[in-house]
């Protein structure tokens, strides 16, 4: 309502959307990963690109570094990693984020 007492209504506008968003997400399976099963870091959902991938321990300290492509299922190797928790960070120019894998 207007200072003057009037009303006026827009029209309605229809909006569509022709496709489901993509949400892009990296994981790691199986969780947790023993040398028998190994590991495969799923990056099948992230935008095309070049990817720096860092295997960090439970104090912080990097334990292996791999570069990977999005669209990927690279495998990690288990040999250099002793028992225990880790985080996986990935980052590239259109995603960062952290996954944790538990190695037993």
């Amino acid at each position: 309502v207007d200072t003057d007492g009037t009303t006026h209504y827009s029209s309605v506008q229809t909006v569509t959307f022709t496709s489901q968003p993509v949400v892009a997400a990296a994981r790691v399976y199986p969780n947790p990963a023993t040398l028998a099963t190994g590991a495969t870091l799923d990056l099948t959902t992230l935008p095309a690109g070049s990817y720096q991938v860092l295997v960090t321990d439970a104090a912080g300290r990097v334990v292996q570094t791999l570069t990977a492509a999005g669209g990927t299922s690279p495998a990690l190797n288990l040999q250099a990693l002793p028992q225990g928790s880790y985080l996986i960070s990935i980052r590239g120019e259109h995603y960062r984020g952290v996954v944790r894998l538990v190695r037993e």
